[in-house]
């Protein structure tokens, strides 16, 4: 964005900061794609450094690797992270990389949504093996839907009540990265 927050972040490590200034600028017309989206409420699901805050029978094929929490199964094996806390409309930010072509996905947030990146709906807009996805299902004023690499897709939210936890499932080498939800 051109305009919006300033932010400073680390990736999991020590950093320190002195003498920052920050100069404004005068204002010129920007569109609103350049635009910094607002504060949302999102709060982090995972540190970078180990997997406090999750739960899995499968320790030894999860790995915290800095910025990526990585699932190093092999082609047939599949895993299960389940978060230790509880949402209930909530919404949810994961990037996540199919490491080979067998690999799979399924994110779950609260009893809402179920994202499963096999689905057509979702598959066509998925990019090429290897790279990047980012996956960001909202909940705005009664309204669900899913953006799949900036593509909206609506959803038909079968229990919207009851609470419910964040899932990542994977079959065969998946990395997950930048986990946020936000409770409505």
């Amino acid at each position: 964005p051109r305009k919006g927050y300033i932010c400073l972040e680390s990736e999991g490590g020590v950093v320190q900061y002195r003498k920052l200034r920050i100069l404004e600028l005068p204002a010129t017309e920007i569109s609103p794609e350049h635009v910094a989206i607002e504060n949302r409420g999102y709060r982090s699901l995972y540190s970078g450094l180990n997997l406090d805050g999750w739960d899995t029978r499968e320790s030894s094929l999860w790995k915290a690797k800095n910025w990526v929490l990585g699932f190093d199964g092999s082609d047939d094996e599949s895993g299960r992270l389940v978060s230790a806390a509880e949402f209930s409309q909530a919404s949810f930010v994961v990037d996540v990389r199919l490491k080979k072509p067998g690999s799979k996905a399924i994110i779950h947030a609260g009893p809402v949504f179920r994202v499963d990146l096999q689905d057509p709906a979702i598959a066509s807009h998925l990019e090429d093996t290897g790279r990047w996805n980012r996956i960001e299902a909202i909940v705005d004023d009664g309204k669900h839907w899913l953006e799949v690499n900036g593509n909206r897709i609506p959803i038909d939210p079968s229990d919207q009540e009851s609470k419910g936890k964040v899932i990542l499932e994977a079959t065969g080498p998946v990395d997950f990265c930048n986990l946020y939800a936000a409770a409505k």
